[in-house]
């Protein structure tokens, strides 16, 4: 019997390969002054913009949620950091407060393993890794306080 991959994930695997041919020098003049200025409040590189950029915003619901967590989960186990900034960008650049209930601590302990998988100045991916999953724990952190004691008074 042929396994049918999910839909939410040969999309992952498309603009993974998409993000590959990516990894080449990006000058500023390709960003607006909003991603620039966003970008130097973060501590991005252009490169880790281009990336942010790249992904469009999605209505992420509970089967995308589970399906980019476990992609990412895997990325991470695996040193794939190209596909762990591909499901980082749809986390970062996607509404979390819908799912956020429900995905709190999983994805709070993604973010954290993203940020401490790699030294923030690691080359390439790797360094992209780190960053972007320092935004996704600073964003997730944000966004979830009130998720965070709805959750300890109950």
């Amino acid at each position: 019997m042929k396994r049918v991959r999910p839909k939410v994930l040969v999309n992952l695997h498309r603009h993974t390969e998409s993000l590959k041919r990516s990894w080449q020098p990006v000058s500023q003049a390709e960003l607006s002054e909003s991603w620039i200025q966003y970008g130097a409040s973060c501590e991005l590189r252009t490169v880790d913009l281009r990336i942010l950029r790249s992904q469009d915003p999605l209505l992420l619901t509970a089967r995308l949620v589970r399906g980019y967590a476990q992609r990412l989960r895997e990325s991470l186990d695996e040193g794939s950091w190209e596909r762990c900034t591909v499901a980082l960008a749809v986390f970062i650049r996607s509404d979390l407060c819908s799912v956020l209930q429900e995905f709190y601590e999983s994805l709070e302990q993604l973010a954290q393993l993203a940020t401490a998988s790699n030294p923030l100045d690691a080359p390439e991916a790797a360094g992209t890794t780190a960053r972007l999953g320092r935004i996704l724990l600073n964003q997730i952190l944000a966004i979830g306080s009130p998720v965070r004691s709805v959750r300890h008074t109950h």
